[in-house]
């Protein structure tokens, strides 16, 4: 009875062993080209070409929304025109035609590598299934502005409590740094 159940525990953990590695060899690794439809159905390089597009007035909206939290007492209105006139003609020159392109490549790239590790073939199909429906395609189509809402919101206060941060460890960091004697 003894070496009966010996046998069969045996047999047990050698099959849920070689069971555990057979669960990675049947999970599909995603192809790159289902990978680079995922990306065109949910519209993932255009969102990104609109993000980095200067002219983009969610851009316009967060650089103005970056200079509100520089206090009135540093800056001057004109100051802060100015100063959002430079920053506005410099993203310009940064996120010209070549390099979006580029930036995109290099994303999707990634995107590939990254979607491989964590996706199975299997969950990318229901992904390109699901946003390719109606309902997909709608959450698809209102998800910049949405982000666009969220971010107006979110950047203020992202902006105003990393001040309030950056201004308590200041100094004790500017002691720390002045400690190290840097010349």
């Amino acid at each position: 009875m003894i070496i009966r159940f010996k046998k069969t525990a045996c047999a047990l953990m050698l099959g849920c062993s070689l069971s555990m590695l057979a669960v990675p060899a049947l999970a599909a690794k995603p192809s790159e080209k289902s990978l680079i439809e995922l990306m065109q159905v949910t519209k993932a390089n255009e969102q990104l070409k609109q993000l980095s597009d200067p002219n983009n007035t969610m851009m316009a909206q967060m650089v103005a929304s970056s200079l509100e939290g520089i206090p009135e007492s540093e800056i001057s209105e004109k100051q802060r025109r100015e100063l959002s006139k430079i920053i506005t003609k410099y993203n310009q020159k940064i996120f010209n035609q070549d390099y979006v392109a580029t930036l995109s490549q290099q994303v999707t790239q990634q995107y590939i590598k990254a979607a491989q590790q964590h996706f199975t073939q299997q969950e990318v199909d229901a992904q390109i299934a699901f946003y390719s429906s109606e309902v997909g395609k709608s959450i698809i189509n209102k998800q910049p502005a949405m982000m666009q809402d969220f971010m107006l919101t979110a950047m203020p206060i992202i902006n105003k409590t990393t001040m309030e941060q950056v201004q308590n460890v200041m100094p004790q960091m500017e002691a720390e740094i002045a400690a190290l004697n840097i010349k």
